[in-house]
């Protein structure tokens, strides 16, 4: 509960304060993602973590976090533009952070009018042919279908896990769509529609905290399915999926999770020279949407004992290049990759 509140109408600024109990890193980064998407009006709050304090006054740790969350601005549509983020404290100490939001409603919406400018307002767009030199030349996709249902979502997900990553062995380590891991545990999985980054950040983290607090045998590794993010936009789902992997070892996260990104456009960018007609190599990554795969480290370490770094890699380019580009689209149980 807010512990304040301050309304200045004149200014429309509002101001609150609490306290959170968050205790770990992930659930400290799930509080503050919360704090960006619950601002929306003029003004700004607080948030104060009793339990981190200690761990933001480590300066190496506040100054790592500080410039993940800087790296998370270059791919976010508000937070960084028009909405901020600072630590607070009182005697030097760190006790917490504040969000601020410097305009009012929605800050991305289109609410300036500018006055008639003929050489931008008549100029006719332009549209130039692909270049052939393009590695993507030729793989253009037409718009991925999002069905209504989540369940829908959900049972297809779970065929292409069953079809791509256990009966082709893309993944050695998946048994089959609801189990995974050493020891063998159940695959979770969970959809969020939401299209903005700032929120499908904040649901990230929380996914990343049920993983932290449930048991592995309950749940072994975390299937995110978000269709309505980045869906026809590879490039910003590998930016963002980046802003993730990134910050696993400076903020010592390394040793709790493992990421795998999957998304309907993906393909490699080693610039290794892709093994079978029509790269069918980059359909190891290719899911019917989006998706992010939170893996515990625990496991994918005791999974890969005694197995040589990259043969799973190297497997996976063979055998998807000797069946070709069509085995993998016939196992892709999706119109769009069908």
């Amino acid at each position: 509960m807010y512990s304040a509140v301050e309304k200045k109408a004149e200014n429309i600024v509002t101001v609150f304060s609490k306290t959170d109990e968050a205790s770990t890193v992930p659930e400290l980064l799930s509080v503050l993602w919360d704090m960006v998407l619950a601002q929306k009006e003029k003004g700004e709050f607080s948030v104060a973590f009793p339990n981190m304090e200690k761990k933001l006054n480590e300066e190496i740790f506040m100054s790592r976090l500080t410039a993940h969350l800087d790296t998370c601005k270059d791919v976010c549509e508000e937070f960084g533009i028009t909405k901020m983020m600072i630590p607070y404290g009182a005697g030097g100490k760190i006790r917490g952070f504040t969000i601020k939001c410097l305009t009012e409603g929605n800050p991305m919406s289109n609410e300036y009018e500018f006055e008639y400018d003929p050489l931008w307002d008549d100029f006719e767009e332009i549209v130039l042919p692909p270049d052939e030199d393009d590695e993507d030349y030729g793989e253009v996709s037409a718009p991925h279908h999002v069905p209504d249902s989540d369940e829908e979502l959900i049972t297809v997900s779970k065929r292409w896990v069953s079809k791509m990553m256990s009966d082709l062995g893309v993944c050695p380590f998946t048994v089959k769509d609801d189990r995974a891991g050493l020891p063998l545990g159940k695959v979770f999985y969970t959809t969020d529609r939401a299209s903005t980054v700032e929120e499908i950040y904040a649901r990230y983290w929380k996914e990343v905290v049920r993983v932290e607090r449930a048991d592995e045998i309950e749940l072994s590794t975390t299937l995110l399915l978000t269709p309505e993010f980045a869906l026809n936009n590879v490039e910003l789902f590998e930016n963002f999926g980046n802003t993730l992997t990134q910050p696993l070892e400076p903020l010592g996260l390394e040793n709790l999770l493992q990421l795998v990104f999957f998304h309907p456009d993906w393909a490699f960018r080693d610039g290794a020279a892709r093994m079978g007609e029509g790269n069918a190599a980059n359909f190891a990554r290719r899911s019917p949407w989006p998706m992010i795969n939170i893996l515990r480290t625990k496991q994918v370490r005791a999974a890969q004992r005694g197995i040589p770094t990259g043969l799973v890699y190297q497997q996976n380019e063979k055998t998807l290049g000797k069946i070709g580009e069509k085995k993998p689209r016939e196992n892709a149980p999706h119109p769009q990759l069908g």
